[in-house]
């Protein structure tokens, strides 16, 4: 067994197959860059990003989209608010088909009107909360444009979300035009200095695999929040890469031309390649390692990204290494094939003109080199600019200028901040608290708005403010007071009724007695003979018992009629008392 795996190791196989074992697997587990510069160009400890991973309400990794309508720099009329009212309706009809956990609008959140309203009432906003993952698929955000478009009406679909996506997608695309730039450059070196067609070629490799592998153990690293990611990263890998590694195979191979020159054996050759590099490649690696690793400790996330660079380092001085030593013991002359190994490279009379002019005159050969320079970094653009990108006339874009020019600076691009506690922040307490700060953050520099539970549309809701609702309780309880007063009344003059209605009952039965005597004194009368006064004071009687029926008939419960019943009593009675002593 011992002598085909040592077969195998002489012959360079089992170390070329690891490699090659490598590339695949760096391959395989290779995140999405895309998706990772979306992510991770921000610092990964920030803890506001577990909070709005873990926001509830289910709206847990959901982001907003917001759709914007514009009426070409006129004010919407009422139609147009109609057409806008009608969206929005079919669009709560059918947000679980669409994919739409919230809509958020001035129908729904009335307190923000000037927050979804532009104050030229030109353009107006509509909120959609959607899961964060679907942000990235086209599709869907055609289908939402399409479900929001209005004839007659400018309609964009906008967020911040959204545009870094965009930023992130073409960064990653620029980044894969340059690195397969520097790669050719690279390639186009080594067939100019070695004038051959294989060894450009296999010295790719080796710059290839060291690419592939760094850039997927620092993503995968970043991913897992364990090293500090930024946007430029994959092409600093690659120019990490390609410097580091053209340098060591140029050395390697131009040692291994001088000797074949000087006709040394065949094992001889690869010790003479390599056996001086190893000390010099080591002290390099580890200063410049070091310097890199000094930048994990600054704070700013550019920097800080730059301390990654250790990986590509250490891998491209071991990948370079081995894989040419494996290439040279294999090959051997054939490396330069269809040419012929040469001890001297740069030997080109253009390449002495040029180092004679900068050893006679050192001073011109600086002011040559700015003249060639001056121009190129005058013209040069540093500030960023989504131009860059060639996505200015993307509708995300577009609409986010229309929020820009329409509504406050911030709007398109706001700063949230979280707060956080161990208990429920929905107390009277703590919204106090929250109101303070809401306010206080209104009055510093440069803050156009600020929104929150307490004020939801940038301004205080006074209904929901103790002074307020103290006002209307005091307003409340006089009117209470006032109610309560005539109930008071009421109450009163229903006692005296019921007083009144008590003394009328016991005079009812008095009038009932009367009546049977009034009944019988008109049967006496009858029987016996009366003068013409008694006749007179029975039809008195008789007269005024019909009023008194009458009165108790009609309810005497006012004053006026109880006395007046009072009084007609009286009279009955006096004249009952007459008519029985003549009787």
């Amino acid at each position: 067994m011992k002598k085909p795996f040592r077969f195998l190791y002489e012959k360079s196989v089992i170390p070329f197959f690891i490699w090659t074992l490598t590339t695949i697997c760096a391959l395989l587990f290779l995140p999405n860059l895309t998706h990772l510069v979306e992510t991770q160009n921000i610092p990964f400890n920030l803890p506001a990003k577990q909070v709005k991973i873990n926001w509830g309400n289910h709206l847990d990794h959901a982001r907003p989209l917001t759709v914007v309508y514009s009426n070409h720099n006129h004010r919407l009329s009422q139609h147009n608010n109609k057409q806008i009212d009608s969206i929005e309706r079919k669009i709560q009809e059918h947000k679980q088909e669409l994919g739409i956990l919230k809509l958020v609008s001035t129908k729904t959140s009335p307190y923000s009107h000037h927050v979804f309203s532009s104050s030229d009432k030109k353009v107006l906003l509509l909120e959609l909360w959607v899961p964060k993952n679907k942000l990235q698929h086209p599709n869907f955000i055609n289908k939402i444009q399409h479900q929001c478009n209005i004839n007659g009406l400018e309609t964009h679909i906008t967020s911040p979300e959204l545009i870094n996506h965009s930023i992130a997608e073409n960064t990653i695309q620029k980044s894969k035009v340059a690195v397969l730039t520097t790669f050719c450059f690279a390639l186009i070196f080594f067939l100019i200095v070695f004038k051959s067609i294989l060894l450009p070629i296999l010295s790719i490799i080796p710059l290839g695999i060291s690419y592939i592998v760094s850039l997927s153990i620092i993503a995968n690293l970043s991913q897992r929040q364990i090293i500090p990611f930024s946007a430029n990263i994959p092409l600093l890998v690659a120019l990490t890469v390609l410097l580091l590694g053209t340098v060591t195979t140029f050395l390697i191979y131009h040692r291994l031309t001088v000797s074949l020159t000087n006709n040394l054996g065949r094992k001889k050759r690869r010790k003479y390649a390599l056996a001086a590099l190893i000390i010099p490649l080591i002290l390099i690696v580890s200063v410049i390692s070091l310097a890199f690793l000094s930048f994990h400790w600054f704070d700013f996330l550019p920097i800080k990204a730059l301390s990654n660079l250790i990986i590509p380092i250490l891998i491209t001085t071991i990948a370079t290494i081995s894989l040419n030593s494996i290439f040279i013991k294999i090959f051997q002359t054939k490396l330069f094939w269809p040419g012929k190994p040469q001890n001297k490279i740069f030997t080109g009379p253009i390449w002495q003109r040029l180092v004679k002019f900068s050893l006679w005159q050192p001073l011109a050969g600086i002011i040559l080199l700015s003249l060639i320079s001056f121009p190129l970094l005058t013209k040069s653009h540093f500030k960023f600019n989504f131009s860059n990108y060639q996505i200015a006339e993307k509708k995300l874009i577009q609409g986010q200028r229309i929020i820009q020019s329409h509504f406050n600076f911030g709007k398109s691009t706001p700063v949230t901040i979280y707060l956080k506690n161990n208990h429920k922040l929905t107390n009277e307490h703590d919204l106090a608290v929250i109101d303070h700060l809401t306010t206080k953050l209104q009055t510093m520099k440069n803050v156009a708005s600020v929104q929150s539970v307490t004020q939801p549309g940038g301004t205080k809701v006074k209904k929901y403010y103790l002074q307020s609702q103290l006002a209307k309780f005091s307003h409340s309880l006089n009117r209470s007071n006032q109610e309560l007063k005539l109930v008071r009344q009421s109450l009163h003059k229903i006692n005296q009724a019921e007083l009144n209605k008590n003394t009328i009952n016991s005079q009812q039965n008095e009038l009932t007695q009367l009546s049977q005597s009034i009944n019988a004194t008109l049967q006496l009368s009858q029987q016996e003979s009366l003068t013409t006064d008694d006749a007179n004071q029975i039809n008195f009687l008789a007269v005024n018992l019909g009023r008194l029926n009458q009165l108790n008939q009609n309810g005497a419960t006012v004053s006026d009629q109880f006395t007046q019943y009072t009084q007609t009593l009286k009279a009955l009675n006096d004249n009952l008392q007459t008519i029985s002593e003549k009787l």
